[in-house]
């Protein structure tokens, strides 16, 4: 089920050319998943990456109001359904979509006859319609998100794409569990490259975290860290599915063939055990992962360090300094170009006269 589509080779080699242009050009390069993090300090070893993922605020104060919500929304009783969420604009949303209806559903209806698909979203093509004999519905566009908290479970398989799935953190904001692929999953484990750095700073006050380089921490937390950094770079090859078991997420992702997938799914749905425990491991993933305030300060750390040792670290980078040197003499010359383009248009239109 899994696949990699590739794109033309003109087009690939084109979109690879400006984004290692804009690499070079940076003073900072900010990445929200920590497998392009690993990619990224491979390709421009010499640049300044910060790893700063998603912000949601999991340690708000709450009040009695707040309590009682959380309790409500993770009542397995309450909820029903299947749900998928995604801008169709997006190709790896509107392939997910479609198999989805195609490959996948069918499987999922003939083990939950009363169960439904919703599907939410935006630029729907015409070949997207409601079958109400199957149980599906296409929803349009999500009012608010918090509509996610009546689902029971959501799909996702995303058989190509990059980065971090927005949909997916959502859906554990709101106590939803998620059945998805392993590349739907990437950078979204709690196991992390980063990981124990996130957890030491989970109990330090200081406003920028000034000692807690990775060099910094203790002995055992670095040989933990080092094993953890061992898993996820043999992980992300994807082609090893042992791997997958000893990795923590919201709910499923190890799936590689439609029938694996469709029974996940009707396995987190009819077990509460198994889904109280998704939504656990999916509520630690965003508290030790994705906190706005950790997040936050770790990001005005990154700019704040960056600021300091801006002048010797542009004096270093030869590359940068070669990249904005011919991107000032593009401007020049493009520039010279919109002039004499102008003065032509001038001197033509004098000779109409």
């Amino acid at each position: 089920m899994t696949q990699i589509v590739r794109l033309p080779q003109s087009l690939y080699w084109d979109r690879i050319l400006k984004e290692k242009w804009r690499q070079l050009l940076s003073d900072m390069i900010l990445t929200c998943s920590d497998y392009e993090y690993k990619l990224l300090k491979k390709i421009v070893p010499h640049k300044n990456i910060q790893l700063i993922t998603f912000f949601y605020p999991t340690q708000m104060e709450e009040d009695e109001n707040d309590r009682l919500k959380v309790i409500k929304q993770r009542d397995f009783s309450r909820r029903k359904n299947f749900v998928f969420l995604g801008n169709m604009a997006h190709e790896p949303n509107l392939d997910a979509t479609k198999y989805l209806i195609k490959n996948i559903w069918p499987l999922i209806k003939k083990k939950l006859p009363f169960a439904n698909l919703h599907i939410y979203g935006s630029n729907f093509s015409s070949d997207l319609k409601n079958d109400y004999d199957e149980g599906i519905t296409c929803k349009g566009l999500m009012k608010e998100i918090e509509e996610l908290g009546k689902y029971r479970v959501m799909l996702a398989p995303i058989r190509f794409g990059a980065g971090v799935k927005g949909k997916i953190t959502d859906a554990w904001n709101e106590y939803l569990p998620v059945v998805t692929t392993p590349i739907g999953a990437e950078g979204l484990f709690l196991e992390s490259t980063l990981q124990q750095q996130y957890e030491v700073f989970h109990s330090i006050k200081s406003t920028f975290y000034k000692d807690q380089d990775v060099k910094n921490l203790s002995p055992e937390t670095q040989f933990k860290l080092e094993n953890i950094q061992g898993l996820m770079n043999q992980y992300y090859e994807y082609n090893n599915k042992i791997l997958g078991q000893k990795l923590t997420f919201g709910g499923s992702f190890d799936n590689w063939t439609d029938e694996q997938f469709a029974d996940e799914a009707v396995k987190l749905y009819e077990s509460e055990q198994l889904w109280t425990d998704a939504v656990d491991k999916g509520q630690k993933i965003l508290r030790y992962r994705m906190d706005s305030k950790i997040n936050q300060d770790w990001f005005l750390k990154a700019v704040h360090d960056t600021q300091m040792n801006l002048g010797q670290q542009r004096k270093n980078d030869i590359m940068q300094r070669l990249a904005w040197s011919e991107t000032m003499k593009s401007t020049y010359h493009f520039a010279k170009y919109i002039n004499e383009k102008r003065k032509n248009s001038q001197y033509m239109a004098q000779r109409k006269q």
